[in-house]
C-alpha cells in the first residue's frame, strides 16, 4: 500500500532515533506489520513519508509533531511530549502543552549561528515562559471562528479565509479517509505555521499538529445573573429610592392593605387611670386627691 501523508495521522506517536534519522509512527496495530510513518533526517534536512515496520512497543511515545527548524548544518525537530486536557469542543478534547522536546544532530554544533537559532527556538517554546499558552486538538480546529465552522468539523468549510496553509493541502486523500487537520486551519492563527511548513511541503501534512496560542478554558455549570440575595437587596434599594426611605426586606404584615400601600395600625391605648392619693411622675403639680376635692366643691344642678 502506498503511504499517504495527507490524511489525518494525529494522535500518540511512537518515536525512534537512529543516528540522524528519526521515525515517527502512529501508535496502532497493523495487519501487514507496517504503518505509514514520518521519516526525518536531521543531518541532511530530508523529510519523507514511508511505509515502515512497526516500532517496538517499548519505543517512547510523543503527543505530536510541532514542526522542524531547518538550518544550514542540520535540523531541530520539535515534539510535544506532555499535555493537560482543559476542555472539549464539539465533543473533542482540547489540550494545553505542558512539556516539549527538541531533537537535533551533533552536526549543528559546527556552526555558531545554528546553535544560536536552536537556543532561541528552545527559549520560545519553553512552557515555563513564552510557551505556556499553547493549545491543540487532534480533531477540532481551534484556529477558525465558530461562524465559519457552524456546520461542524470535517464539513470542508473550516478555513476561515478560504485558503489553505499549504499549497498541496487536501490533495491526494484516500476516499473515506479523514482529511488532515492542517487542511482545515486558518493560516494566520496557526502559531507554529513556519515550523510545520517543511513537513507540509514534503507531503506529510497528516502528521502536522497545529498549535493555537492564547487561552482556552471551560466553565462547568455556569450561573448567570444575580442570585436571590442580590435580587432582594436590589429590590430594597429600588423601593428606598422611590419612597425616600428604606423599607424592611421581610414580608409585609398581614394587616397591610393591597391598594395604595397604606397600612392599618391599631389605635393608641387609653392611658390607665392614676390611683388616688398618688402624685404625678415628676412629683410636681396638683395631686390626684386635690383635684377630686376641687370638683366636689362645685354645686350641682340644672342649668338655667
Amino acid at each position: 500500500m502506498r503511504p499517504n501523508g495527507r490524511v489525518n495521522h494525529l494522535g500518540v506517536l511512537r518515536f525512534q532515533v537512529r543516528d540522524s534519522v528519526v521515525i515517527l509512527q502512529p501508535k496502532k496495530e497493523s495487519t501487514d506489520g507496517k504503518l505509514t510513518s514520518l521519516q526525518l533526517d536531521l543531518k541532511s534536512n530530508q523529510i519523507q513519508v514511508v511505509q515502515h515496520a512497526l516500532l517496538p512497543e517499548t519505543a517512547p511515545g510523543v503527543l505530536g509533531v510541532l514542526g522542524i527548524l531547518q538550518m544550514k548544518q542540520g535540523s531541530v525537530l520539535v515534539l510535544a511530549t506532555k499535555a493537560k486536557k482543559v476542555c472539549t469542543v464539539w465533543g473533542y478534547s482540547v489540550y494545553r502543552v505542558t512539556e516539549t522536546q527538541l531533537v537535533t544532530h551533533e552536526s549543528i554544533k559546527t556552526l555558531a549561528k545554528d546553535l544560536r537559532l536552536a537556543s532561541l527556538l528552545q527559549e520560545s517554546l519553553d512552557v515555563r515562559t513564552y510557551g505556556q499558552h499553547m493549545y491543540f486538538s487532534y480533531k477540532a480546529d481551534l484556529t477558525t471562528s465558530l461562524l465559519a465552522t457552524h456546520s461542524g468539523p470535517g464539513s470542508g468549510s473550516g478555513s476561515g479565509s478560504g485558503s489553505q496553509p499549504g499549497s498541496k493541502s487536501g490533495q491526494g486523500s484516500q476516499p473515506g479517509a479523514e482529511p488532515s487537520l492542517w487542511s482545515r486551519c486558518t493560516p494566520r492563527f496557526v502559531f507554529n505555521r513556519a515550523l510545520l511548513q517543511p513537513i507540509v511541503d514534503a507531503g506529510a501534512e497528516g502528521f502536522a499538529l497545529p498549535i493555537m496560542v492564547g487561552y482556552v478554558g471551560q466553565v462547568l455549570d455556569p450561573k448567570f445573573g444575580p442570585q436571590p440575595a442580590q435580587q432582594q437587596q436590589a429590590a430594597a434599594g429600588a423601593r428606598a429610592a422611590a419612597g425616600g426611605q428604606a423599607e424592611p426586606t421581610t414580608a409585609a404584615p398581614a394587616a397591610e392593605e393591597q391598594g395604595g400601600g397604606a397600612k392599618q395600625t391599631a389605635p393608641p391605648a387609653a392611658p390607665e387611670p392614676k390611683d388616688e392619693g398618688k402624685q404625678d411622675k415628676g412629683g410636681e403639680g396638683m395631686g390626684g386627691d386635690e383635684t377630686q376635692k376641687a370638683e366636689a366643691g362645685k354645686p350641682k344642678g340644672k342649668g338655667k
